[in-house]
């Protein structure tokens, strides 16, 4: 009886090798990626998907830019294994939907896995529904303290759930990561400051800390404290507001403290028309963008008043076709046109009427004097 060959035994043994090991190679395929769906990492690059970052309209609100998604590496703790979990991605994110993540997955891999989370998506109050119980994650503490402990690893069935987040806020002026944050709860200033790195080298201390606050009865409030570590400590930051560290360089200049917008608002205008013009006797006569918070001042002043402007008779034409006088406390509405009329009387109009005058007198002298006689 002949025995097989040394070459036919190893031929046998890389052969059974190749056909055990195929499944978990198209298992690895699909790791990371919608049921249903397979995305190659050329498509992703194409998608410029973001990390749990909304989008590119919020590059400052947390400090630092956001990461790119990469697929799951060739080689890891999936590579060698069949092993991995189903988890549901769902709520305000780019893609929701059930996804096979490795064992070694974290939270913050399955909101990338999805596309990140929406503009208006929450980021510090995310669920992690696991068995009946829910436990709340916040990733803006995972991304700038390192706090592991807000993004867990992710276990088979998970549901990740990423709610509409309530309200922001809005810290301005010298501190380390200035910016617009996401709003959970009543906060003191104290941890406000903390969340923005602290102050940084130009803030005032001879000046006050100014929040600007729009209340229940839906007037501009400005609430002013000082920077002392009990004060920052008793006041409270609520929806909405927006608060202003003083600079040492510009610690004297006076402010309005009007504000664009309210952070975490939509500000929209029911209307067509969104422009104001300005005509008459003015350098830069034509439309400019509706601004809320502009008197018919500041639209004068963009389409540059001329010298012999008469600045104290100026009209407002509605978009309706009333004509009004403009005030202080008159509202310029989208639409209207501001009238800017020039002076009766200038000192060019007085020289060309004198001018007028002293050649009618000169030609009557010389007509008398021709035929007087």
């Amino acid at each position: 009886m002949h025995k097989p060959s040394k070459f036919l035994l190893l031929f046998s043994f890389y052969l059974s090798a190749f056909f055990a090991f195929q499944p978990v190679l198209g298992a690895q395929a699909t790791y990371g990626q919608a049921l249903g769906e397979r995305i190659s990492s050329e498509e992703l690059k194409k998608r410029d998907i973001k990390n749990f970052g909304s989008s590119s309209d919020r590059s400052r609100q947390l400090g630092g830019e956001p990461l790119d998604i990469s697929p799951i590496p060739p080689s890891g703790p999936g590579a060698s294994t069949a092993l991995y979990y189903t988890v549901h991605v769902l709520g305000e994110v780019y893609r929701p939907g059930s996804y096979r993540v490795l064992p070694s997955d974290r939270v913050v891999d399955a909101l990338q896995y999805a596309g990140g989370i929406l503009l208006n998506g929450s980021e510090r109050m995310i669920q992690l529904r696991r068995e009946g119980g829910t436990r709340y994650c916040d990733m803006m503490r995972y991304k700038l303290e390192g706090n592991l402990e807000q993004n867990p690893y992710i276990m088979e069935n998970d549901v990740i759930f990423v709610p509409v987040r309530k309200g922001q806020f809005q810290i301005e002026g010298p501190v380390n990561r200035p910016g617009t944050y996401e709003w959970t709860k009543n906060i003191s200033l104290s941890e406000v400051v903390r969340l923005a790195g602290g102050f940084s080298v130009g803030v005032s201390v001879k000046q006050p800390i100014r929040i600007i606050r729009y209340g229940p009865d839906e007037k501009k409030e400005v609430i002013e404290t000082n920077a002392s570590p009990e004060e920052l400590k008793r006041t409270t930051i609520v929806q909405g507001d927006v608060i202003v560290i003083p600079h040492v360089l510009i610690s004297e200049k006076q402010f309005d403290y009007e504000l664009e917008r309210i952070p975490g608002d939509n500000l929209f205008y029911p209307t067509v028309n969104d422009s104001v013009y300005v005509v008459g006797h003015v350098d830069q006569p034509g439309a400019y963008p509706f601004k809320h918070h502009y008197s018919f001042r500041e639209y004068m002043n963009l389409a540059g008043p001329l010298k012999d402007a008469r600045t104290k008779g100026i009209k407002i034409l509605r978009a309706d076709g009333k004509k009004m006088k403009a005030t202080a406390k008159l509202e310029i509405n989208p639409g209207d046109t501001i009238i800017v009329p020039a002076k009766a009387v200038t000192t060019t109009n007085i020289v060309y009427w004198f001018s007028t005058l002293t050649n009618m007198a000169l030609t009557t002298f010389v007509f008398i004097d021709r035929f007087a006689d």
